[in-house]
Parts: structure tokens; C-alpha cells; sequence
């Protein structure tokens, strides 16, 4: 990855409106989804940090690779909450130019379209489709995605829905992803948009 000590420095913006330098990791860490962010019943599950970025080869498999050239910072952050049992990942990203940002958001979308089976190791995802746009505000662009997961990472057999909305802002790139019961789609989907949303407010004011 792009070394992260970098001569950009952004404005943060919070729900005030004020504004203060921030370099590129610390644009991350304010922005990531926390488990407040998420709602009632949700926890931080696990340490955040960067595990790499995803990437979905030509057969559909969906693997691990370092970020792109041109990526300044990236946080993951996980939550999760037990009744109903819901997974939740946020992740945020700058990068040194948009069109940098802007492709990151595209090659997410063609996978969406390429793949409607995707696989994880032993992990399976069907039903893949792009969605509507959220009712999120501020983006320059939204991509949404859904589908199930019907095979877990051990290989037990799944009716999880699963919700991903991805959003870009300038060089920033913004995602929430959240697994859930099949049933409960409609509300992974207000849970996933609300937390995007908060996430947006700590962008740049512009």
C-alpha cells in the first residue's frame, strides 16, 4: 500500500459543520462506521485495521490483495450484534486522486454485473444483483449491491442476506456491508444506509 505519511492534508467536517487538517488516517479513523453508527445492540467485534483489499478474479473467486497503487489510507472497522444475529463491516478509503477513487468504485461494479455466483474459499454468494440507490445524500456516487450467502467459510449451508453500499465523495471512498437473517432484508437495509450515512457526515465540508 501507498506509504500513509503523505504532504496531503483534508478538512474534516463533522454533523457542526467545523472543520480541522486531518491527514489521510485520521480521515479513515473519523469516518469508519463505529457500533453506535449501527444502532441499538451493536459491538465492536475485533480490532480495526486494514486487511488488504478485496478483488474478484475472472472466475468469480474473491480474493485478498494489497491495495491499489495510489491508496493513501484504509480502516476496516466490524461489528455485530446477537438477536437477530447481524454482521456489519465498514470500510473507508482515500486515495491520492479521484480517478483513482472512481475506478475502485467501477471495478465494483462490474463485478456486481460479471458475477452473479461469487465464491470465498469454501464460502458461496448467490443471487448477486445491483440494487437502487440507497437514501443516502452528499455522495457523488452510490453503488449498491445485494445477494444471499448460502455457504458459510466452514462450509455449512447458509439463508443469509447480505447488503453492500459503496459510496464516493472526491477521493474518499465509503462502504458498509451487513449480513443478516434472510427475512430481515428490508431492515439490513435501512441499518446499512444509516450507517453510511453517518459516515458520510464526517467527510470534508465542503
Amino acid at each position: 500500500m501507498a506509504g500513509l505519511v503523505v504532504g496531503l492534508v483534508l478538512l474534516i467536517g463533522g454533523d457542526s459543520g467545523s472543520t480541522s487538517p486531518a491527514t489521510p488516517r485520521e480521515l479513515v479513523a473519523r469516518t469508519a462506521a463505529t457500533a453506535e453508527d449501527w444502532g441499538t445492540g451493536f459491538v465492536e467485534n475485533g480490532d480495526p485495521g486494514d486487511e488488504g483489499e478485496l478483488v474478484l478474479r475472472r472466475d468469480c473467486e474473491v480474493i485478498i490483495k494489497d491495495d491499489r497503487p495510489g491508496t493513501l489510507a484504509v480502516l476496516i472497522r466490524n461489528v455485530a450484534r446477537k438477536e437477530p444475529a447481524t454482521e456489519g463491516y465498514s470500510e473507508s478509503r482515500v486515495y491520492n486522486n479521484v480517478t483513482t477513487a472512481k475506478k475502485y468504485l467501477a471495478d465494483i461494479q462490474e463485478g456486481i454485473h460479471r458475477c452473479p455466483a461469487q465464491h470465498e474459499g469454501q464460502a458461496r454468494y448467490e443471487g448477486i444483483r445491483e440494487a437502487a440507490n440507497p437514501p443516502v445524500s452528499g455522495f457523488d456516487t452510490v453503488v449498491s449491491e445485494v445477494g444471499r450467502k448460502t455457504v458459510g467459510i466452514d462450509g455449512e449451508k447458509l439463508n443469509q442476506a447480505y447488503l453492500a453500499m459503496t459510496g464516493r465523495k472526491k477521493e474518499a471512498v465509503l462502504q458498509v456491508t451487513v449480513f443478516g437473517p434472510a427475512e430481515a432484508e428490508a431492515e439490513l437495509s435501512r441499518l446499512a444506509a444509516h450507517a453510511l450515512q453517518r459516515m458520510e457526515q464526517r467527510l470534508p465540508a465542503q
